[in-house]
């Protein structure tokens, strides 16, 4: 075998082990990127349902509830959108919620139950007082093949006074409007406000709609 054939032949393998070293480099590497990614889409997706971000879901429904503005919002993240307004029967009763897989999660969300992120609430809230907070948030993650079903909810519950209680009951936009969506975007506007006489209580309610777009 002459000098030349045999620089071709240690060429053509230095040419594969690179190769070889490099795919090996991106299948370690790869999973490390994804997490890394997710972890920050999470992060932001809680920033979405934060109480502290003025431009977050609950924040605009309590603005389009106290002003009649009509309002669009746009989530950082791929999921699917769930409205299960106040005429529903169950445990989700007058709730949105969003639904997303990522391969990880912060240590600010809990794994096979639900964490409320209004301090002094659980998930679901029992009633609260005038003044305070309409809704509560809750945020679970559940494990699913290589990582996490994570669920975003916003739960809105009554508040009581001595005399009156108020409520802001979550609708839809129209009566054929969907009530799940794997959109980005939402659109909401106020209804009908009226009142109920409830035992010694007058209950406030004003209708927020959503048209899961």
């Amino acid at each position: 075998m002459s000098r030349a054939q045999v620089n071709v032949i240690s060429i053509t393998l230095i040419v594969i082990l690179s190769i070889v070293l490099v795919g090996t480099g991106y299948l370690w590497i790869k999973p490390l990127i994804e997490k890394k990614q997710d972890t920050l889409k999470v992060e932001k997706l809680l920033s979405d349902f934060s109480q502290e971000n003025l431009d977050s879901l609950p924040r605009k429904i309590e603005h389009v509830a106290k002003t009649q503005a009509e309002v669009s919002f746009t989530i950082s993240s791929d999921g699917i959108w769930r409205l299960y307004p106040s005429s529903y029967v169950g445990l989700e009763n007058n709730s949105i919620e969003f639904f997303t897989f990522s391969k990880a999660i912060t240590g600010k969300i809990s794994v096979g139950m639900w964490k409320s992120f209004v301090e002094g609430v659980t998930c679901p809230p029992s009633k609260g007082r005038i003044g305070e907070i309409p809704y509560v948030v809750c945020v679970r993650a559940d494990t699913f093949a290589d990582g996490y079903n994570v669920t975003y909810k916003i739960i809105f519950r009554e508040l009581e006074g001595v005399t009156r209680g108020s409520k802001i009951n979550l609708e839809k936009w129209t009566a054929i409007s969907p009530e799940t969506s794997t959109s980005r975007d939402i659109k909401i506007k106020r209804g009908d406000i009226y009142s109920r006489f409830l035992d010694t209580k007058t209950l406030i309610i004003t209708e927020v709609k959503f048209s899961l777009v």
